[in-house]
């Protein structure tokens, strides 16, 4: 308690956590910490009693809930998180704030716990493969055009033509279809699309995938 308070908490060791006075010098720097946006010290205070406690780990959901939503780290937050459900629907909402690589992890871990619910579990999935498309696409240029994926999924919006040209000049004409399937492609772009994936796959004798194409 005296490394979480500083020396003038330090007879909290010596009252006991569960003593009344104790429990209101904790009370009192769990407030303080709240009011500061000191999300991690007010975890500290809770962790102290939540082990013992189980109404607690609600309250120590909501203050890491906050830790998550407050700056770009915030995903580092969200693996502390216990409920399975509430850390998943964090990540949905948030994920715009933070880098690729971070999404990814965060994603992968709330899709792998079991008490995620089907329906969330099939958001995380489709969410997952929305980014590892942008992902794909990122990795093809030679001179950043987008410089992360939030840039890149704005220009699929405002400049699809710009990305799909992209994407068709390394002649990644897979990728090209499931961006097709995130952003509407006109059915003439479509239709082009689809004869120049098929050629390319009849050029480099990949005959199996050409017939999928034509099915």
């Amino acid at each position: 308690a005296s490394g979480l308070c500083g020396k003038a908490y330090i007879s909290l060791v010596f009252m006991g956590l569960h003593s009344v006075r104790a429990v209101e010098v904790l009370m009192e720097i769990f407030d303080q910490a709240l009011t500061a946006g000191d999300w991690l010290r007010a975890v500290k205070v809770l962790d102290l009693y939540s082990h013992d406690m189980e109404e607690l780990v609600a309250v120590r959901d909501a203050v890491l809930s906050c830790a998550a939503a407050d700056g770009p780290e915030g995903w580092q937050h969200l693996f502390r998180v216990r409920g399975a459900m509430l850390r998943s629907r964090l990540a949905l909402h948030f994920l715009d704030r933070w880098p690729l690589k971070a999404c990814l992890n965060i994603l992968s871990y709330c899709t792998c716990d079991p008490e995620v619910s089907e329906e969330l579990r099939s958001d995380l999935q489709r969410k997952t493969r929305e980014l590892q498309i942008y992902q794909k696409i990122l990795s093809l240029q030679d001179t950043p055009v987008w410089h992360d994926w939030q840039d890149l999924k704005r220009a699929c919006v405002d400049d699809p033509q710009a990305v799909l040209g992209v994407i068709l000049e390394a002649k990644e004409y897979e990728l090209c279809e499931e961006w097709g399937n995130l952003y509407l492609i006109p059915r003439d772009q479509l239709i082009s699309l689809h004869q120049k994936h098929l050629l390319h796959l009849l050029e480099i004798g990949d005959m199996e995938k050409a017939l999928l194409l034509l099915q």
